[in-house]
C-alpha cells in the first residue's frame, strides 16, 4: 500500500500508461461506492437499537430506581452519568477508532465492543436484586445490606450503560460519515434521524404496555421485560450492521505510526481550538439549541403530568398520580411518532444549492419577479433555512406553554416539539457529514504542503507538462506559490480557521474526531441548563413562600404549581434556541455531487 499524501485524479476513460503504473505506487482506495436503499438501512439501523436502549433508561429508569428505595435527591447523581460519558468518551473513542487499524476496520471493533459492555449494563440493572442475593445471601438478617447492594449494583449498571452506549453511539455516528458518499450525507443522516426515531416510537410503546403480561417468559417484572427486549433488539440491529457494511481497514503512514498514544488526545485539545468556521458555526448552534432542549428533555412529562392532574375531575388524589404518569408518557410516545413522520417527509421537500439557476438567470439577464420568488422559497427549503425554522418552532411551542392549563392543548404541544426533534436528528449530522467528507477527499487543497504542491502543480498550476524541457520536477517557485495560494484560498472560503490560530490539519479531522467534539458541545449545555434550572426553581420557590407557603398542591407524587415553575423552565431555555436560530441561518452547506474522477492514493484500503 502507498504511504504517498499525493492525489491524482484519474477519468475513467482514460487508459493508464503500464509503465506509469510500475513506478508509481497506486493505492486501492477509489471514490466511495452509492449505497441503494438496502445499504442505507442496512447502515443506520444500528440507531433503533442505541436508541430503544437510551429511551429504556431515561424514559423509566428514574422510576426503576425508586422502587428500589434510592432517594429521589440522589437520582440526579446517577443522571450526571449521561453528561460525563458524552464530555468523555465520544471524544475519546472517536480520536482512538479513527486510528484503529484492526481488519474488522475503524468503527466496527468499538462497535462491537461496546456493545457487549451494554448488554452486560442491562443484565445488571434488569437482574439488580438477584445479584445482590447471590452476592449477600437471602437471611433475613441482611435485608439491609441486600438493599444496599442492589442498588450498588444498579446504579453501577447505569453508569455501565451510560458510558458504553456512547461509545457504540459515537462509532455508528461515524460508520454513516465514513461509509456514504458525500453526495449521500444527506440522505444517509436523514435515515439515521429515521431510525433513531424508530427507536423511540419502539421504547415508548413497549414502555406503554404492561409488558409481564405479553411476555411473562421474559421476567415478572416491567423493567425485565423491558431490558430483555432491548437487550435482544440491540444485539439484532448491531449485528445486522457490523454483518452487512463493510469497513476499509485503515493502514498508517510511518508518521502516524511512530505517534505516541496519547497524542490522539492531544489532538482533541488543538481541535477544538482550530476547527474551520463551517463546522465551529454548526457546533455553536449546537450548543445555543440544545441549552433550550435540555429543560424539555428533562421536565416535559412533570409538566403534562401537572395540566393532567390539575384536569382530573375527581381531585388530586392516587387516581390523578396514575393520571399524570400516563398521560406523560402517552405525550412522549405522540413526540416519538411527529419526530419520525418528520423525518421521512421533510427530507423529501429540502433543496440542495437551490438558487443556482436563478443566480444564472440574473446573471443572463432573464430574472424576474417569478424567479425571484422561487428563490426565496428554494433558500427556504435549504438545510440551514429549515434547521433554523425548526428551532424556532421549538422556541414558539415553549414560549406558548404560558397560556395552556389543561390536557390536550398541553399534550398537543409535546407532539408538535417532535417536528424540531425530528429535523435536529438530521439537518446538523447532514452538514457535519459533508463537511467531513470534503476535507477527507480535499485534504490537500484545505492543508497544502509542499510534497502535496509538487504533484498537483503538474496538473492545474500552469506547469508546462508537454514542454520538451520539462522533466517532472516542479520549481522550488511553483511549489510554494501553490501552497500560498491554497492556503489563501482556504482561508477567504472559511475552510481553515484565522491565520493567528494553531494549525489544523485534515489528518486531525477524521469523523470520530469531529463527531466527537460535536458532542462536546451538546453535552456542555447539559450542565449549564441544570445549573439554570436550579436557579429559577429558587427563585419561584423563594416568591412562594413570602406569599405563606410552598405554594404547592399534591396529587399523589406529581406536585401541581401554581407558579408553574416548570413551564418557567421551558420558556427560559427556549430564549437560547432564539439565538440559536439565527445562529444557524449563516451555516454554509459544503454538499457534494457524484463524480467521475477515481480518487487513488491515501492511507486506507
Amino acid at each position: 500500500m502507498g504511504d504517498s499524501a499525493a492525489t491524482i485524479a484519474v477519468h475513467p476513460e482514460e487508459e493508464q500508461d503500464e509503465d506509469w503504473e510500475d513506478e508509481v505506487v497506486v493505492s486501492k482506495i477509489r471514490q466511495k461506492e452509492e449505497l441503494g436503499l438496502g445499504g442505507m438501512i442496512l447502515l443506520t439501523i444500528c440507531l433503533t437499537g442505541v436508541q430503544f436502549t437510551w429511551t429504556v433508561e431515561l424514559a423509566y429508569g428514574t422510576p426503576y430506581l425508586t422502587s428500589l428505595n434510592l432517594p429521589k435527591a440522589l437520582t440526579a447523581l446517577v443522571w450526571l452519568a449521561g453528561p460525563l460519558s458524552g464530555l468523555l468518551i465520544q471524544p475519546i473513542v472517536g480520536v482512538y477508532s479513527d486510528k484503529c487499524t484492526l481488519r474488522l476496520g475503524r468503527r466496527r471493533p468499538f462497535m462491537l465492543g461496546g456493545g457487549l459492555l451494554v448488554l452486560m449494563s442491562i443484565g445488571m440493572i434488569a437482574y439488580s436484586r438477584e445479584i445482590a442475593h447471590l452476592i449477600w445471601g437471602t437471611s433475613p438478617d441482611k435485608m439491609s445490606s441486600i438493599q444496599a447492594a442492589t442498588i450498588i449494583v444498579a446504579v453501577t449498571g447505569f453508569y455501565f450503560l451510560d458510558f458504553s452506549i456512547n461509545a457504540v453511539q459515537a462509532s455508528c455516528r461515524s460508520l454513516i460519515v465514513d461509509v456514504a458518499p458525500i453526495w449521500q450525507q444527506e440522505s444517509a443522516n436523514a435515515w439515521g434521524g429515521r431510525m433513531i426515531g424508530v427507536g423511540n416510537v419502539i421504547g415508548y410503546f413497549m414502555g406503554f404496555l404492561d409488558l409481564p403480561v405479553y411476555f411473562p417468559f421474559l421476567g415478572d417484572t416491567q423493567m425485565k421485560v423491558l431490558c430483555w427486549l432491548a437487550g435482544l433488539w440491540f444485539s439484532t440491529s448491531l449485528g445486522l450492521t457490523c454483518w452487512f457494511i463493510k469497513e476499509k481497514r485503515y493502514v498508517p503512514d510511518p508518521v502516524q505510526k511512530a505517534r505516541a498514544w496519547y497524542r490522539p488526545l492531544l489532538d482533541i485539545f488543538q481541535a477544538l481550538r482550530s476547527l474551520p468556521a463551517p463546522l465551529q458555526s454548526i457546533c455553536n448552534v449546537q450548543f445555543f439549541a440544545w441549552l433550550g432542549v435540555f429543560p424539555f428533555l428533562f421536565y416535559s412529562t412533570t409538566w403534562v403530568g401537572e395540566k393532567a392532574i390539575k384536569s382530573h375531575i375527581g381531585g388530586f388524589d392516587d387516581d390523578g398520580d396514575m393520571e399524570g404518569t400516563r398521560a406523560g408518557s402517552f405525550a412522549m410516545l405522540l413526540f416519538a411518532i411527529v419526530s419520525l413522520v418528520t423525518g421521512f417527509l421533510l427530507p423529501l421537500i429540502t433543496v440542495r444549492g437551490g438558487g443556482d439557476d436563478d443566480t444564472r438567470d440574473e446573471e443572463e439577464g432573464n430574472a424576474s419577479r417569478c424567479g425571484t420568488c422561487r428563490n426565496y422559497l428554494l433558500r427556504l427549503l435549504s438545510l440551514p433555512a429549515v434547521w433554523a425554522i425548526s428551532i424556532w418552532l421549538f422556541a414558539g411551542l415553549m414560549f406558548s406553554t404560558g397560556f395552556i392549563d389543561t390536557l390536550k392543548p398541553a399534550t398537543a404541544i409535546i407532539a408538535a416539539v417532535g417536528i424540531s426533534w425530528g429535523t435536529m436528528q438530521w439537518v446538523p449530522f447532514t452538514l457535519l457529514g459533508e463537511c467531513i467528507n470534503y476535507y477527507a477527499e480535499n485534504g490537500d487543497i484545505v492543508t497544502p504542503t509542499p510534497s502535496v504542491a509538487r504533484e498537483r502543480v503538474a496538473r492545474y498550476a500552469g506547469v508546462p507538462e508537454d514542454d520538451e524541457g520539462y522533466d517532472g520536477i516542479p520549481e522550488d517557485d511553483d511549489i510554494a506559490r501553490i501552497v500560498r495560494d491554497d492556503a489563501t484560498m482556504s482561508q477567504n472560503e472559511g475552510l481553515l480557521p484565522d491565520s493567528n490560530a494553531p494549525s489544523c490539519s485534515s489528518h486531525h479531522l477524521d469523523a470520530g474526531m469531529v463527531l466527537g467534539i460535536h458532542n462536546i458541545y451538546i453535552v456542555l449545555p447539559q450542565f449549564l441548563s441544570t445549573f439554570l434550572c436550579s436557579v429559577v426553581f429558587a427563585i419561584i420557590g423563594y416568591i412562594a413562600k413570602q406569599h405563606g407557603g410552598d405554594g404547592r398542591r399534591l396529587g399523589g407524587d406529581i406536585e401541581v404549581d401554581p407558579y408553574d415553575s416548570v413551564g418557567w423552565v421551558l420558556r427560559i431555555g427556549a430564549i437560547s434556541s432564539i439565538v440559536a436560530g439565527f445562529m444557524a441561518l449563516k451555516v454554509r452547506e459544503t454538499h457534494g455531487k457524484r463524480s467521475s474522477e477515481v480518487v487513488i492514493g491515501g492511507s486506507e484500503q
